[in-house]
């Protein structure tokens, strides 16, 4: 089941009751004017938690039906995986489950309970008024592949759990109030795309080439390491001399090397 009501002028909060709707591929509620927070039930919203493993004929595409909608795909998928806009008709949408909603005017914290959605592959939160941390339940996201949660306030570090989604190709956090080291590891290691992290004075890491507080530069780890070798090289020739002439004055001292007293001749009379 599809749900596309982007661009609708809808108001109000998002209903709780919208964990009761039988969504199974995507639900796009962007470009509206939704207020209120993100309600804990939209965790629970059927079919999207599993689809993945209940696989159905329902899934497929009607031949003449793709023409048609792709319009409104253009803005939600394609943009992100650029090979959609490829498929014929009668193409499975199994494995494009999206959550859009991007565009309104969303606040408070986003709920842990978005980890539940283990099947989904796009998420997209950008343009909204979200606050807080992002959430560490996202590391159960394990089978995205898009997570956009750009312009908002978001704030604190991103969680290192998010180096466990092996599945991961975009993950813009531009135009937040985040700070910290960003995550290692995994697809991390990937998500070296400057524009991703923009516009976050606090951020810090390989990713963006922007050493963390406590981190040498790989020009003073170089200087450091040759100051060693230098230092390894002056000591000995240092310290030798020194304790020659040390040692030489120590046993000076003590008389070993004192000028010998000539000996007198005694000349005993009879």
């Amino acid at each position: 089941m599809l749900r596309v009501l982007r661009n609708n002028s809808i108001t109000g909060p998002i209903p709780k009751g919208i964990s009761k709707l039988s969504i199974r591929h995507i639900l796009a509620l962007s470009n509206n004017d939704l207020v209120g927070r993100i309600p804990t039930e939209m965790g629970q919203l059927k079919r999207m938690v599993n689809s993945l493993e209940t696989p159905s004929t329902s899934s497929y595409i009607p031949d003449g039906f793709f023409p048609r909608f792709l319009g409104n795909l253009t803005h939600l998928i394609v943009n992100w995986k650029k090979s959609f806009v490829s498929l014929p008709a009668g193409a499975n949408l199994d494995i494009y489950v999206l959550l859009d909603l991007s565009g309104n005017h969303l606040s408070g914290k986003i709920p842990t309970s978005i980890g539940d959605l283990k099947s989904i592959k796009l998420f997209n939160l950008p343009h909204n008024n979200l606050s807080g941390n992002i959430p560490s339940s996202f590391a159960n996201l394990e089978h995205v592949e898009t997570l956009d949660l750009s312009h908002n306030k978001l704030s604190g570090s991103i969680p290192e759990s998010l180096a466990k989604l092996h599945q991961l190709a975009v993950l813009d956090v531009s135009n937040n109030q985040l700070k910290g080291r960003l995550p290692v590891g995994g697809q991390m290691y990937t998500m070296n795309i400057l524009s991703y992290y923009a516009n976050n004075s606090g951020l810090c890491g390989i990713q963006i080439q922007q050493p963390c507080p406590g981190d040498q530069q790989p020009g003073e780890a170089i200087k450091e390491e040759e100051k060693q070798q230098e230092f390894s090289w002056i000591g000995p020739g240092i310290g030798f001399p020194v304790g020659f002439v040390f040692t030489v004055l120590i046993v000076y001292m003590s008389g070993y090397l004192s000028p010998l007293t000539p000996h007198r001749h005694i000349i005993r009379r009879t």
